[in-house]
C-alpha cells in the first residue's frame, strides 16, 4: 500500500522572533507604541511568532504601570522587565537581549519613541531570514527631525571613532536584527560598559546595512542629555581603541625632542657666557608641558578606571520584576 509524496509534507517550523525595546520615561508614547506593535506584527502569522520584550530602565513616570497593564492582559504578547534602577540604555538593551536569546530565532531591537518604523523592522527581518544574514543594521538615511546640533555631533562622533581605528558604520544606531548565534556571542562579551555598536563591529558574522528614513518622534523629547551623550561617546572610545594613549605617547616624544633642543641651546649659551633671553616663552612652554602632563594623566586615569570597574565584575543590570500574562 503506497501513499502520495504530498501526504508526507511537513509543516515549516515557526520562526520565533523577539522585539526588544528599552524604555525610559516614555509614558507619553508607550501606549501608542504597544498599539503599533500589535498592529504591525500580525498576530495570525502562521510562519512567525512574535513577542515584545519591554525593558523599563528605572522610569520615574507611569511607563512601568503601562507596561505591566499590557503584559498582564489575557491576549498580550508582551513581557515586561523592570530594572531596579536606571542602568542606562545599553544595559537595558543587554537585559532584554539576554532574556530573549535562548528562546528566539531572531531578535529585533528598536527604540520606544517610534522613530524606528515598524514596517522597516519587518523589512529588515525579511532580509535577514531570506538572505540568511546574521545581522542586519538599520542605517539612518534621512534624519530631518533631529536638531542640527545632534546630527553634527553624531556625525563627528562616528568620524572620530573610525579615525581612532574602530570600524563602525556611520549613522547606525541600535535599530537592528540579529539571529540567535550572533546575539549569543554579543551578550557573552564581557565588557562592563557594553557598547553594542562597537562590539558588533568586532564580532563579525554575515552583516548587511539597511537604509531607512527616521520617523518623527511621537511625543516628548530625547532622553539623551548632553551629559549622557558625552558619557556615551567616551565609553565608546575607551571600549574600542587605545589610540588616545598612542597619540599622547607620540606627542610626548615630540615634546621631549623640542625640550631637548631648548636645553642644548640654554647650555650652550651658559658655557659661552651669553645671557639666555626669552624667559617668558620658556615659562609659557613649561605651562604647556604641565598641561600636557595633566592631560596624559587624565587619559591614563580613564583607562585605569575602566580596568578597575571591569575587575570588580559587578552585575551590569539587576532585574527587579518580570511580568507577563502567564505570571
Amino acid at each position: 500500500m503506497s501513499m502520495k509524496a504530498s501526504e508526507y509534507q511537513l509543516e515549516e517550523p515557526v520562526i520565533k522572533i523577539s522585539v526588544v525595546i528599552p524604555c525610559f520615561n516614555e509614558s507619553e508614547s508607550i501606549n501608542e507604541l504597544i498599539k503599533q506593535l500589535e498592529i504591525g506584527f500580525v498576530r495570525g502569522d502562521t510562519q512567525r511568532r512574535y513577542r515584545f520584550i519591554l525593558v523599563d530602565d528605572g522610569s520615574t513616570d507611569t511607563t512601568w504601570a503601562c507596561i505591566e497593564k499590557y503584559c498582564r492582559a489575557k491576549k498580550s504578547r508582551g513581557i515586561g522587565l523592570k530594572l531596579s534602577k536606571n542602568f542606562g540604555h545599553q544595559k537595558a538593551l543587554l537585559a532584554g537581549l539576554e532574556y530573549a536569546v535562548k528562546s528566539s530565532d531572531y531578535i529585533l531591537t528598536m527604540d520606544a519613541d517610534l522613530q524606528h518604523p515598524i514596517h522597516t523592522g519587518l523589512e529588515m527581518l525579511d532580509l535577514a531570514i531570506a538572505e540568511n544574514f546574521n545581522i542586519v543594521l538599520g542605517e539612518r538615511k534621512v534624519d530631518a527631525h533631529s536638531s542640527v546640533f545632534k546630527r553634527s555631533t553624531s556625525k563627528s562622533f562616528y568620524k572620530l571613532l573610525n579615525l581612532l581605528g574602530a570600524e563602525i558604520a556611520p549613522n547606525v544606531s541600535d535599530f537592528r536584527v540579529m539571529d540567535q548565534q550572533s546575539t549569543a556571542v554579543l551578550v557573552d562579551h564581557g565588557d562592563a560598559t557594553f557598547f553594542t555598536r562597537g562590539i558588533i563591529s568586532l564580532i563579525g558574522f554575515k552583516q548587511a546595512i539597511y537604509p531607512y528614513t527616521v520617523a518623527r518622534r511621537f511625543a516628548g523629547e530625547s532622553k539623551y542629555s548632553i551629559k549622557k551623550m558625552l558619557k556615551f561617546a567616551s565609553e565608546g572610545i575607551l571600549s574600542l581603541s587605545i589610540a588616545p594613549l598612542r597619540l599622547t605617547f607620540i606627542a610626548s616624544v615630540i615634546l621631549f625632542l623640542i625640550c631637548s633642543v631648548v636645553l642644548i641651546y640654554i647650555l650652550k649659551a651658559f658655557l659661552v657666557g651669553d645671557v639666555v633671553s626669552g624667559w617668558t616663552s620658556i615659562i609659557l612652554s613649561m605651562y604647556v608641558l604641565f598641561g600636557f602632563n595633566f592631560l596624559l594623566i587624565g587619559i591614563l586615569g580613564e583607562y585605569i578606571g575602566k580596568i578597575y570597574f571591569q575587575s570588580l565584575r559587578r552585575p551590569r543590570y539587576i532585574i527587579q520584576e518580570i511580568v507577563s500574562k502567564n505570571e
